[in-house]
């Protein structure tokens, strides 16, 4: 199963008195699905390699590529078998498969039919769903019932099929172009193939890599480490060496955002320092008012208003001297 985030997309903030707006709480979406997208990669030996477009998809997704019919060239009189529709795995368009049939009968009754040069297998003219297999496993059901006598040598295959990347509910048409589109649809990501080399049914496994969130390379990493993809030695240690990739890409982006939280926790640290200074000298002040002496201010304030009359009469007897002095 995929991992979905179901987080807040938008940074929990606090704002100051002053106005200015801090970072107090990070979104998981930055956490733990930091991306860095590389270069796509498809495992598998179905022959779908990466397209030329660019990929929107995610983490992972899973290749199905499907049979849907198989044709022959002309005049061997050879057809398809009964469960050549559901069985065969041959894909490609034509010649990128080939039968070879002997008729050692002359008369079409019995002979040898092998594929791309594999085991050959017996056959009679009596046989409607023959499982002819290559010597890399790819499989063809024949009908031998009307095997044109005399014939001997090769028979252009033509092997159509799908593409699907959402487990087969919606698939296209394989084209066997330089690149094809392949949309899941539950998600609408987009993964482009190139399907010129395909040549037979299978599961590929694509990664989108650089993309995978942190959960979900943990289970890439559980994965690979019990091969369940079946991978060869080669493929099993370059896939883990990615999965090492993306923990350390994990690694130093909750390291960054460690480091930004603790510059944040200092500033609002000082900002609290601060505002318990000011509201430390605010209590003084208002100690200091409350607990003045009413006695003693009421005193202190007839004081000053005898101390203001008297200067007031003081000055006023100095100017009534002056102007009589003057004049004189």
């Amino acid at each position: 199963a995929s991992v979905r985030y179901q987080g807040a997309n938008i940074r929990g903030t606090i704002t100051t008195t002053s106005g200015a707006s801090i970072d107090s709480l990070y979104t998981g979406r930055e956490i733990f699905q930091s991306q860095s997208r590389g270069d796509t990669i498809v495992l598998g030996n179905t022959g779908a390699a990466v397209g030329t477009a660019a990929d929107s998809g995610v983490g992972g997704a899973t290749l199905s590529v499907a049979h849907t019919s198989t044709s022959f060239a002309a005049g061997s009189g050879v057809l398809t078998g009964t469960d050549s529709a559901t069985g065969d795995t041959v894909l490609g368009p034509a010649g990128a498969h080939k039968l070879t049939i002997v008729d050692t009968s002359g008369t079409g009754a019995f002979g040898t039919i092998s594929l791309d040069g594999g085991p050959e297998v017996n056959f009679t003219a009596a046989d409607t769903n023959l499982l002819v297999t290559s010597g890399t496993g790819d499989k063809v059901y024949l009908d031998t019932t009307a095997i044109t006598a005399g014939f001997s040598g090769d028979v252009d295959i033509t092997g159509t099929g799908t593409l699907s990347t959402d487990g087969g509910a919606t698939t296209i048409p394989i084209d066997f172009s330089a690149n094809q589109q392949v949309v899941d649809s539950v998600t609408g990501q987009v993964t482009n193939i190139d399907s010129s080399g395909i040549l037979r049914a299978g599961e590929a496994s694509v990664e989108f890599s650089g993309t995978a969130d942190a959960f979900t390379v943990l289970k890439q990493l559980r994965e690979d480490l019990l091969n369940t993809r079946g991978l060869s030695n080669e493929e099993l240690g370059d896939a883990l060496n990615r999965r090492v990739a993306d923990l350390d890409r994990h690694r130093d982006n909750i390291l960054t955002i460690v480091g930004d939280q603790s510059a944040t926790l200092e500033s609002l640290e000082a900002t609290q320092q601060r505002l318990e200074e000011v509201q430390l000298n605010l209590a003084g002040v208002i100690s200091d008012r409350e607990s003045a002496d009413m006695v003693e201010v009421v005193l202190n304030l007839q004081n000053e208003q005898n101390m203001l009359q008297y200067t007031f009469a003081t000055t006023s007897r100095l100017f009534d001297i002056n102007l009589l002095n003057f004049l004189r």
